[in-house]
This record gives structure tokens, sequence and C-alpha cells, in this order.
């Protein structure tokens, strides 16, 4: 994978699923750069809950495991100026808002590339959000790739 090409890097891993985030520790305990906080990542800091249902989770659920949510851009600052190579986003929803705070706040600035899988959010969603969010982001990147609501990724123009 990544961490075993990069040669020393650091990486964060947000996982607000506990199980799931004990997973992730033991898989990464052999990189000392690998950190992962049990939280999920959001717009804005908040308390919410997180329900597992299968494969996927999604936040702000009734019912489901309360957790930390961190705003993205306070964790990008947090890195003391740091530039980020590679900001992976998968969060069942949660990426229009996260994208939005990034953009509107600057700190996307401090991203190289930007993998992000958008997700539909209904069943009539004919992807109008997530062109608003790709013509945000033109802005700063270019789109590299797309296999639209699977992986895309953006990296910053020079």
């Amino acid at each position: 994978g990544m961490l075993e090409r990069c040669g020393g890097c650091a990486a964060h891993v947000y996982e607000p699923v506990e199980r799931h985030s004990e997973v992730a520790r033991r898989r990464l305990s052999a990189f000392p750069g690998a950190v992962v906080h049990r939280a999920a990542v959001g717009a804005a800091r908040a308390q919410g809950k997180v329900l597992v249902q299968g494969l996927s989770s999604r936040l702000d659920a009734e019912g489901g495991e309360p957790t930390e949510v961190v705003a993205a851009a306070d964790v990008l600052r947090g890195l003391g100026g740091k530039r980020v190579s590679v900001l992976k986003i998968n969060i069942e929803g949660g990426e229009y808002e996260v994208i939005e705070a990034l953009v509107s706040g600057g700190a996307i600035a401090l991203v190289d590339n930007l993998q992000v899988q958008f997700h539909r959010t209904g069943s009539g969603d004919r992807g109008e959000r997530r062109r608003q969010v790709q013509g945000l982001l033109n802005a700063t990147h270019c789109l590299t790739y797309s296999f639209p609501f699977l992986w895309e990724n953006w990296r910053l123009r020079a």
C-alpha cells in the first residue's frame, strides 16, 4: 500500500467506529508514522453518533455509537503548516460539507492531492451537488481521474 511506498511518511487515519479503529491500529502498527484517531471528520467540530449497517456506516444517525467529530480544517491546520500529499475522503455523504468548509476556509490549499468518493445523497440525486463541489475544487485543483461516485483525484494546481 501507500505507506510501504512512501518510506517514513506520516498517516493520520480517522475512524469513528471503535471496532474498526482497533482493526486499523493493528494493521498499521508496523508503521511508526501511522496514527489512528477514534473520531469522525466533519465540516465542524461536534458530538455525533455513527450507525454501522453492514460494511457501511453513517454519521448523525439515531441510535448509533457516540463519537467525536473533528473539523477537517482543524486537522489540516494542526499539522503545523505541513503540506498534505494525499487527503483521502470517504465519509458516506459528509464529503460535500467537508470539502465546502475546506474551500471556504482556504485549508484546501494545503492539500496536494484530494482523493474523494462522492456519494449520492438520495434516490433522486443526479449528481448536482457533486458538480457544485467539483466547481469549487476546480478553482485550486485539477481533476486527474474520475470514476463517478467511485473515486476521483484532484491535484493542486501549480
